[in-house]
């Protein structure tokens, strides 16, 4: 067949027509192309536009940068199309790498993108974050004559004054200025400039200016953009110090420059202003460092992790960062895999400056340091030119000691939303004629910031009702029978506010206002006829109020002095706390008195407190030995331990019934002691504290979150071991042979716990106890110390089946005196009232307990000493002495697998006999033995408080599980087996 020749003409056009339309048909990969950038402001931020062509296929991708605030923005399958001069910022430059344009950004947090990234052609957004004040254009060092000028030409509008301060070891005066430096800014410092001025960006927002040795710099003028600040220059230069030589005339300019990177501005690179700690051929460098600068009161502190200072590997090729004594970061870590010491131990270790041994500041805000013995000044600063967190420092009513002393209210007020509570007692020794041994008197305070300049307080204060004693010839007592009015744990209510009138740093003032109410009723018992010449009076619930007006003084920054006029307007015939004998007379009325204050601090831990109030007109107390009313000096004297910022206890003496209103001013003839417990909490009940929660939880600025909530466990006892986390509740139950046990805690603060705890024996001859407990752990292994040591204070009461015990008669239950009216008899293990700490019949006794748990834990095994005593209240008028134990439990727990522990204590004593053996009271040794079972077995040796649910199988011959009732035995020597349940919680409040 002939052939078409056009045919074969055309076959290779098709061919490739073919092979063009195909590869126009497949996909290719597609690059945006970058042809602008800019930094421009919006809503008073920064916003970064990016101009492009093209489709984003992939998202942008985010990188910190040297764990600070520069972050390093990849735009995937991009290329610049646009000269780098036009896409350079102030806080983003541009670099490209193989998988395309990568920016590095200056920003506190990481960029928000702001507009959609797949439009064809168009603006990519990121938010940088807020924008400076000003943008620092150029800073000139100028001389005429003797005086050295410096000039800051600046952008913007200052609205944040600059801050100075000077620092020694060497000489140095800094300047910060909110704002940031211009591109102009970012090259590097000539050798010349350097022996005066060191410029950089700690952090985004804040530019310092360090002037080296002898120049102080003062304000000259501030105007159309520009400061001026001036300072004599130094007839001759110090032994070592460089100076700037020949510097130009004031008609010259000398710009400062610093090194243009892509990182947050760092202070550029310096000679040695230190003799360096290392020979001079070998230049100290910091290894590694990770850290944060804080400030709290009486500490400017940078605490951080590092190597000891090392001998330098070899130098780097990039360096990522400069220090001030030349040394460097390497950007290469591998270099440091086996570093030479030159000093001390390699350990990590921390560092901590406090304010008291440095050299005074004039701006409280300052990142520098001085005087380290520990290593130089540079390495020092070395770390604070690392992105670091600035924590602000907001000091706690506990820590300023200006909040009121034991007895006089202060004029400082609390700020909206601050809210601490204090919960306190007082003990006083009893007279002639009564059966008691001691009075106590309690106080639980609630004060509140309601407003500002005003604050509210209510405080819950009791009395015992044996008290007030015997004054003159009669026992005069607030407990009735006849009239039918009972008596509470609190009498007498006091409402309190206080308003603010001044408020200067060194001097406060206010006006108090307060009212208390109570149901006011008391018996009158004459010694020399006790049965017919009782009698009782009621007073009704009478409002007494009171004025004051407080004037403090903060004299330095440990010494705190109030002056307090106050008036209490009393009725005629009591004063709340004590009545007038109608039938000897004698009146009350109006009280006038003008009490002295003052608290000062040894340590951040310890301050002492006392105050001192004299009656100017009226009575406020009554005479013991003529029971008619008299005026007596008010006193309350002694110190207070700061815990940690939330948390401080105080010991005192005092004279005074109460704290706060008509209680701080009536008072007794003899002297008591008291202590209470004042705590900052993040929430009440149900409601949160928002307020509190800026104050610091410790006091050490290294420890975290986690070494605070370290739940250290004991043995089989209650309240051994560790304080319960804040906000967590740990719920014992034990069921043994010989009856039920229960203790249930909750962690109020990570050092401070409360609870209850419950023993019903089973047995016919042994008593039950209920109680309440309170702990404050004062050592914490977690973060350093060598064990974790509390202090634990109870209150139980017990029931009627003690006398058993007491009088060692095993049926002296139902054959005791019934004094009270109350009825004889067994009333079983959970007799009534039980729970509220009333005593009703002869046997139930209040039981006071003091404990402090020791305890040092391992990875394999675990040990504790814990010393215990009691006391037992009219333990005397009951019939034995003895009764009142002391001893030390000694124990430990040895670890068999991750989840098996073999534990056992003993408890030796050494006051006291605890064991009924027929009809003797006999002195035994209280031991425990058996296992635990923790279901999660991975937390180690201090598992997390989530991972501590656990269950006990084991042996005793102690009575019960509360500190009073493990120095008991069982009667006749009795066993008991028990198996328990220990398990972690939290409530909804």
């Amino acid at each position: 067949m002939p052939t078409n020749p056009l045919r074969f003409r055309l076959s290779p056009l098709l061919a490739v027509v073919g092979v063009w339309v195909f590869c126009q048909a497949a996909p290719a990969e597609e690059r945006v192309e970058i042809i602008g950038m800019q930094v421009r402001p919006a809503g008073g931020r920064a916003v970064l536009e990016i101009d492009h062509r093209g489709t984003f296929a992939l998202a942008p991708t985010f990188e910190r940068v040297d764990d600070g605030y520069n972050w390093r923005v990849t735009l995937p399958k991009t290329v610049l199309k646009a000269p780098v001069s036009t896409l350079y910022s102030s806080r983003a430059k541009v670099t490209t790498l193989a998988q395309g344009v990568t920016l590095e950004v200056t920003s506190p947090s990481p960029p928000v993108p702001l507009s959609p990234k797949n439009q064809k052609t168009g603006r990519l957004s990121f938010d940088l974050g807020p924008l400076p004040e000003v943008v620092v254009k150029d800073i000139s060092l100028k001389t005429e004559g003797e005086e050295l000028f410096l000039e800051i030409a600046y952008q913007g509008d200052m609205k944040t004054p600059p801050k100075t301060f000077t620092l020694k070891n060497p000489e140095r005066w800094v300047l910060d200025l909110s704002g940031e430096l211009g591109p102009e800014q970012r090259t590097t410092l000539t050798e010349q400039e350097t022996g005066i001025l060191r410029l950089g960006q700690p952090r985004p927002g804040i530019v310092r200016i360090v002037a080296n040795g002898p120049y102080s710099f003062t304000p000259r003028s501030q105007s159309n953009g520009r400061l001026v600040y001036a300072a004599r220059l130094p007839a001759s230069a110090p032994q070592g110090q460089r100076v700037a030589p020949a510097l130009p005339s004031r008609s010259a300019q000398v710009p400062v420059r610093t090194q243009a990177t892509g990182s947050t501005p760092k202070i550029a690179a310096l000679p040695p202003l230190v003799p360096p700690v290392a020979a001079p051929e070998q230049a100290t460098r910091l290894a590694t460092a990770s850290g944060n600068i804080a400030r709290r009161g009486d500490l400017e502190a940078i605490s951080f992790e590092s190597g000891a200072l090392l001998a330098p590997p070899p130098a780097p090729v990039n360096p990522t960062r400069s220090v001030l004594d030349g040394a460097v970061l390497p950007a290469a870590k591998p270099a440091l895999a086996a570093p030479e010491p030159v000093l001390g131990n390699p350990a990590p270790r921390r560092l901590i400056a406090r304010r008291l041994d440095l050299d005074p500041v004039n701006f409280p805000t300052s990142l520098l340091l001085s005087d380290q013995p520990e290593v130089s000044l540079d390495a020092i600063e070395a770390v604070v030119s690392q992105p670091v967190e600035t924590l602000p420092y907001y000091p706690s009513p506990l820590e300023t000691g200006v909040t009121r002393t034991q007895g006089l209210e202060s004029a400082a007020v609390l700020k909206p939303g601050e809210f601490f509570q204090t919960q306190a007692f007082r003990v006083f020794g009893v007279g002639g004629g009564q059966n008691d041994d001691i009075f106590q008197n309690t106080s639980n305070s609630y004060t509140y910031g309601f407003l500002d300049g005003v604050e509210l307080r209510l405080d819950l204060q009791g009395q015992d009702n044996n008290s007030p004693g015997l004054l003159g010839n009669t026992v005069n007592e607030r407990f009735v029978r006849d009239l039918g009015v009972t008596s509470n744990s609190f009498q007498e209510i006091t409402l309190q506010g206080k308003f603010r009138l001044v408020n200067e740093p060194t001097f406060k003032s206010s006006v108090v206002f307060s009212g208390t109410v109570g149901n006011r009723a008391f018996s009158f018992t004459p010694l020399q006829n006790p049965i017919e010449g009782r009698f009782e009076r009621t007073y009704g619930q009478t409002l007494i109020p009171a004025l004051e007006v407080p004037l403090t003084w903060q004299l330095d920054a440990r010494t705190t002095v109030t002056l307090n006029p106050k008036l209490v307007f009393l009725p005629g015939d009591n004063a709340g706390f004590i009545p007038i004998n109608p039938q000897l007379g004698g009146s009350f009325g109006t009280v006038g008195a003008v009490g002295l204050g003052a608290s000062y601090s040894l340590s951040e831990h310890l301050q002492l407190r006392a105050d001192v109030t004299p009656i100017l007109f009226g009575n406020n107390s009554v005479n013991t030995a003529t029971g008619l009313p008299n005026k007596t000096l008010v006193y309350n004297a002694g110190f207070r331990y700061v815990v940690n910022p939330r948390l401080a206890l105080d010991v005192f003496a005092s004279n005074s019934y109460g704290n706060t209103g008509v209680g701080s001013v009536v008072a007794r003839e003899d002297v008591g002691f008291g202590a209470s417990l004042t705590f900052i909490p993040d929430k009440f009940f149900f409601f949160d504290l928002a307020a509190n929660h800026k104050f610091d939880k410790s006091f050490d600025l290294s420890e975290t979150s986690d070494q605070r909530k370290a739940f250290v466990r004991g043995g089989f006892t209650f309240l051994d071991g560790g304080t319960v986390p804040e906000g967590k509740t740990y719920l014992q139950l034990k069921g043994t042979s010989n009856g039920f046990l229960a203790s249930i805690r909750n962690g109020t603060l990570d050092d401070f716990e409360t609870g209850y705890f419950v023993n019903f024996t089973a047995s016919s001859v042994d008593e039950s106890e209920a109680g309440l407990s309170t702990k404050v752990r004062f050592l914490n292994q977690a973060v350093g110390d060598p064990f974790t040591l509390s202090g634990v204070f109870t209150i139980g009461r017990t029931s009627d089946r003690f006398i058993n015990y007491v009088r060692a008669d095993r049926n002296a239950v139902n054959t005791a005196e019934d004094p009270f009216n109350a009825g004889r008899g067994d009333r079983g293990p959970i007799p009534p009232n039980l729970f509220g700490l009333f005593t009703e019949r002869f046997g139930e006794t209040l039981i006071l307990t003091l404990s402090a748990p020791l305890q040092q834990v391992t990875e394999n095994y675990s040990w504790w000493v814990i010393p215990k005593a009691s006391y037992v209240q009219q333990s005397s008028r009951l019939g034995a002495s003895d009764v009142q134990l002391a001893g030390v439990t000694v124990g430990g727990s040895l670890r068999l697998s991750k989840s098996l522990e073999l534990m056992g204590e003993v408890t030796p004593l050494i006051q006291g006999n605890n064991i009924l053996v027929g009809d003797r009271r006999q002195q035994t040794l209280p031991w425990s033995a058996g296992l635990r079972w923790t279901f999660d077995g991975g937390g180690g040796a201090v598992p997390g408080f989530d991972q501590t649910a656990s269950l006990d199988l084991y042996v005793t011959n102690s009575l019960g599980l509360s500190p009073y009732q493990s120095l008991r035995a069982i009667a006749d020597n009795g066993l008991s087996a028990g198996l328990g349940l220990n398990f972690p919680l939290q409530l909804p409040f």
